[in-house]
């Protein structure tokens, strides 16, 4: 378990075990925007707090796994050798792998999910009052399941957690401890790519674009591409 300070300028953090005041001699610091990161990831929860900063601590940790993938891609092929000006079928299959790639790399880049997806969050150790789920939106939570250690489940009530206002996030009614749970849920704009916003769409066909021009999946996203994300990327504050 790692314990975290939080000032004005910085962010500092020591393993130990038991929440306590640190000194300077004792920890070490970082700048303040990782702190920020820390709160936004939910890597850290505010714990206490006193004049001089927050001390939060790290005992919960999770994760993440995609349960069933999406039944198409943002862009078809077709679309995007249109895109390309690309009239032959010989690159076919490296196109539609770069779509893939595309589309993966903007999720990661905004947290999103595009075309309906499952997901599974597995947290140890507790169930916190608020969990943030990675690659919303979330269309709707299938289920929150406890885990013991002998092996036995138990599903919670719905009546025990609701979806938040911007379906990022589940909240628990009264948060809880235990072994592990498992939150399944279903996220995206909706099942085809005409609920996509349409920037996004036109990201990905710039992105694969510049990866087929260089003949390369790794290129990073053009300044077109990030240009197009921008209104959908949150910023932690």
């Amino acid at each position: 378990m790692y314990y975290v300070r939080l000032t004005h300028d910085s962010v500092c953090w020591q393993r130990g075990i038991g929440l306590r005041r640190f000194y300077a001699d004792e920890i070490a610091c970082v700048p303040a925007p990782i702190a920020r990161f820390l709160l936004f990831a939910r890597l850290a929860t505010l714990h206490t707090h006193d004049m001089k900063g927050y001390i939060m601590s790290t005992s919960i940790t999770h994760a993440i796994e995609r349960i069933t993938p999406p039944a198409s891609e943002p862009v078809t092929l077709a679309e995007t050798k249109n895109y390309l000006r690309v009239e032959h079928t010989t690159d076919d299959a490296l196109i539609t792998l770069m779509i893939v790639a595309a589309r993966e790399a903007a999720e990661a880049y905004l947290g999103t999910s595009f075309i309906t997806q499952r997901w599974k969050m597995t947290l140890e150790d507790g169930l916190p009052e608020r969990v943030t789920l990675r690659y919303g939106l979330v269309q709707s939570i299938v289920s929150i399941v406890e885990k013991t250690e002998a092996g036995g489940s138990t599903t919670l009530d719905t009546s025990a957690y609701r979806l938040s206002i911007d379906k990022r996030a589940v909240h628990i009614v009264s948060p809880r401890t235990g072994f592990h749970f498992e939150i399944t849920y279903d996220a995206g704009y909706g099942a085809t790519a005409s609920l996509m916003p349409g920037l996004i769409r036109q990201g990905i066909l710039q992105h694969v674009a510049a990866m087929y021009e260089q003949r390369e999946m790794s290129v990073p996203m053009p300044a077109m591409a990030l240009q197009a994300y921008h209104p959908y990327k949150e910023i932690s504050l």
